[in-house]
C-alpha cells in the first residue's frame, strides 16, 4: 500500500510535467526559502493537515496563498510572496492526497527536516524498493494516520532545481 503511494506521488511531484499557466515564461522563479520559513510553512500546511487536505487548501486561500501553476493536471502550486516558499497539493482521482513545501535547494534545509523528522511522534527511516533512488530521505510514521515524508532534490524545467519535502497520509 505504501509502495504505491509512493509511486503515485513520486510520479506525481516528479515535476516533468508542463506548466499549464497563461505566461510564456519557461521557468517560474522559486524563493530559497530559510530553514524556519520552509519547516513552519510545512507544520501549518501539510502536516497539521494530512488527515484533512481540502482544509489545508482553504488555510492556503484564507492566508493568501494563489494557485499559480499546474503540473500534469494533478498538482497546484500555490505561492504567495517571492520570499516564502512554494506549497504544492497534490490530487489522485480528485481528492488530495500529499502536500509539500518547495524552496530552492539550500544546504541548510536538509538538516532542519531531519531535525524536524526527529520530532515527528512514531517517525522512522524506511526504503522503499524500486522508489527509493528519488528520494533523499523518507520516514513513515502510523501516529494519527499511516503517514509518509520524504525530501527530494530534483531539476525541473518549469521550477529549475528545487528542494521539496512532501507529506501524503496512506490510501487505501
Amino acid at each position: 500500500m505504501i509502495r504505491r503511494v509512493f509511486l503515485v506521488i513520486g510520479l506525481s511531484f516528479g515535476l516533468s510535467g508542463c506548466m499549464e499557466t497563461g505566461t510564456s515564461s519557461p521557468k517560474v522563479a522559486v524563493s530559497k526559502a530559510s530553514p524556519a520559513s520552509f519547516i513552519t510553512t510545512f507544520d501549518r500546511y501539510c502536516a497539521a493537515n494530512i488527515g484533512n487536505l481540502d482544509k489545508a487548501v482553504r488555510l492556503l486561500q484564507k492566508d493568501g496563498y494563489v494557485p499559480m501553476a499546474k503540473i500534469d493536471k494533478t498538482l497546484t502550486v500555490y505561492s504567495r510572496s517571492p520570499n516564502q516558499p512554494f506549497v504544492g497539493i497534490d490530487s489522485f482521482k480528485g481528492s488530495p492526497i500529499a502536500c509539500a513545501v518547495i524552496s530552492q535547494p539550500d544546504k541548510s534545509l536538509k538538516p532542519a527536516v531531519a531535525a524536524y523528522m526527529g520530532r515527528v511522534r512514531g517517525a522512522r527511516p524506511i526504503e522503499i524498493d524500486g522508489v527509493r533512488g528519488n528520494f533523499d530521505a523518507s520516514w513513515v510514521t502510523d501516529v494519527p494516520y499511516k503517514t509518509f515524508y520524504v525530501t527530494f532534490t530534483s531539476s525541473d524545467p518549469t521550477f529549475g532545481r528545487i528542494y521539496t519535502f512532501l507529506a501524503g497520509k496512506a490510501q487505501n
